[in-house]
């Protein structure tokens, strides 16, 4: 499977967007530094040019227009003629060295708001590049086989010493809770497990709600305690799975096979969807053909009040 080279790549990646934030730091704080110099130039050519009273005035005035407040339009006329007879004092000269830096500050916060958009443009491409090579590493150990698989005879006797594939059962269990995980936090939809053999690995507790295991290899599996409500199990082999305390509400069982399972109730039952393929343990057949007719039977009423309206 290239698993070394799959981790060695992983790490690499890290490092470049380790890199990559780094960069944008050391920018951010030259940036930063030229910006209060900016400023306090700014600041220095008010005071020469307009003199200390107005410059006090004109921060007076924008402090409280930050605030949300305003002043008496007699004080806001007064600033305001006091900077166009200071302007006609000091000429246009002053007036520059009032806006250059000014100019200058506002030129410092383009090239931040720039940098920082290809940085993160840079940071989001090596992150979606990590967890694609993450998703394949998963993907193989789930899928990978030693060859074309075990025989129909082979399989029905399977145990975990025969299991076809590569990985270890402890690797898949591992696998099948990070793929979960990576898939949800990179809103790449619900987690696709379909056809996977997860056949005898150890699920206990595993959040598996809403993934796809359509016709995935459950056999001798152990979920006691795991979440697959609205998981959809349609077609998949439950063979002697252990599923006690395990959450199936609005799961589908269509076409499932659970001949053997262990631990699964008649309140499991009730609280999934199923089909008259699906295969049940012996002791809940009569169960599930009861509430399989009595569902049918409220469809058929739902429609006629349909049909009434």
């Amino acid at each position: 499977m290239g698993e070394p080279t799959d981790q060695t790549e992983g790490r690499a990646s890290d490092d470049r967007i380790r890199e990559l934030e780094a960069e944008n730091a050391r920018f951010k704080a030259i940036l930063a530094a030229e910006g209060k110099l900016a400023l306090f130039g700014g600041k220095l050519a008010a005071l020469v040019a307009l003199g200390p009273g107005l410059t006090a005035s004109i921060h007076r005035w924008l402090d409280v227009r930050a605030e949300g407040g305003e002043l008496p339009r007699l004080e806001t006329a007064q600033v305001v003629a006091a900077i166009v007879r200071r302007v006609l004092a000091v000429g246009v000269l002053g007036l520059l060295l009032t806006a250059l830096p000014m100019l200058l500050l506002w030129r410092q916060n383009v090239l931040i708001e720039r940098q920082n958009e290809s940085l993160i443009d840079q940071i989001e491409q090596e992150r979606d590049l990590t967890n694609a090579a993450r998703r394949a590493e998963l993907v193989a150990t789930l899928y990978d086989r030693q060859s074309e698989g075990l025989n129909g005879a082979e399989r029905a006797d399977e145990t975990p010493e025969k299991s076809p594939l590569k990985a270890s059962r402890r690797a898949r269990a591992e696998a099948a809770r990070a793929f979960y995980r990576l898939e949800k936090s990179t809103g790449n939809g619900e987690p696709d497990f379909a056809g996977v053999d997860l056949s005898w690995v150890h699920l206990e507790g595993a959040d598996l709600s809403g993934a796809s295991l359509m016709y995935a290899d459950l056999s001798g599996a152990f979920l006691a305690g795991a979440s697959l409500r609205r998981a959809n199990l349609s077609g998949a082999g439950l063979w002697k799975t252990d599923l006690s305390g395990a959450d199936l509400a609005g799961a589908n069982l269509s076409r499932a096979v659970l001949v053997g399972a262990k631990g699964f109730t008649e309140e499991q039952l009730r609280s999934c969807l199923f089909d008259d393929n699906t295969q049940w343990p012996d002791a809940l057949r009569e169960v599930a053909a009861s509430v399989l007719d009595e569902r049918e039977a409220a469809e058929r009423v739902d429609a006629v009040f349909d049909g009434a309206g």
